[in-house]
């Protein structure tokens, strides 16, 4: 439909300027355009991402575990094998991800994570790459495989070394945040010297970052890291 485009736009348009209700009824009436559209992989892509936008409006709003929420995720899990190649469909991955985080579904988000890997493989794109090793790293440090997560996280942080023009997703400062989750799993597996040297790094680097959100999730993420290495001084 070539109206579809304008009612995804108001939506975006709606939520920059904080009207909500707005935004949800141009993401509903998004999704019935869709549905007059024959089955094809662009109207895949494109109900992929209105389904995951519409989850994470839902979400905000309520709680990703909300039954409206969670039916848009699961749609959009439906259609993740449709466009798993799709670089451009990193970003939403990377929040459907984050909500099964949230949910404790880690069997769901491990299974999304390495498909987000195998996709960007296949594409040898550089941020679903680095996107695919940190998620399924994190997903693997909350799952207790810490040697699969430190090789993962690695990874991603030699990919962010080597492109850094690709070390975000929306939400989620990679960065700052892989280098945290490893210096917990340098920490947990006993290599102190390692960690400290990652933390070191870590707090170079959040120095750096103007973003106040980022500097507040790493702090968060900082401090379980400090609890692990049982450290005080840096606790505090």
């Amino acid at each position: 439909s070539a109206a579809l485009p304008h009612v995804v736009a108001a939506a975006d348009h709606a939520m920059t300027g904080l009207a909500y209700e707005q935004a949800e009824q141009q993401l509903r009436r998004a999704l019935q355009l869709l549905e007059s559209m024959p089955p094809s992989a662009d109207r895949s892509r494109r109900e992929f991402g209105v389904q995951v936008q519409l989850g994470n409006l839902l979400g905000q709003l309520s709680d990703p575990g909300t039954p409206e929420a969670a039916a848009a995720f699961e749609r959009a899990g439906e259609l993740a094998t449709e466009v798993a190649d799709d670089p451009a469909a990193v970003p939403a991955f990377a929040g459907i991800h984050g909500v099964y985080t949230a949910r404790a579904e880690h069997d769901r988000a491990r299974a999304l994570a390495e498909r987000v890997l195998d996709g960007a493989q296949r594409s040898d794109d550089p941020q679903a790459l680095l996107a695919g090793h940190f998620l399924l790293g994190r997903t693997l440090v909350l799952q207790g495989e810490l040697v699969a997560a430190r090789d993962h996280l690695e990874a991603a942080m030699r990919l962010i070394a080597a492109t850094p023009d690709t070390s975000s997703l929306p939400a989620i400062p990679l960065a700052l945040t892989a280098d945290t989750y490893l210096e917990i799993v340098l920490a947990l597996l006993g290599l102190h010297d390692q960690a400290t040297r990652v933390a070191e790094a870590a707090s170079r680097r959040l120095g750096r970052s103007g973003h106040p959100y980022p500097k507040a999730a790493s702090m968060v993420l900082g401090v379980s890291a400090a609890a692990h290495r049982r450290d005080p001084p840096l606790l505090r």
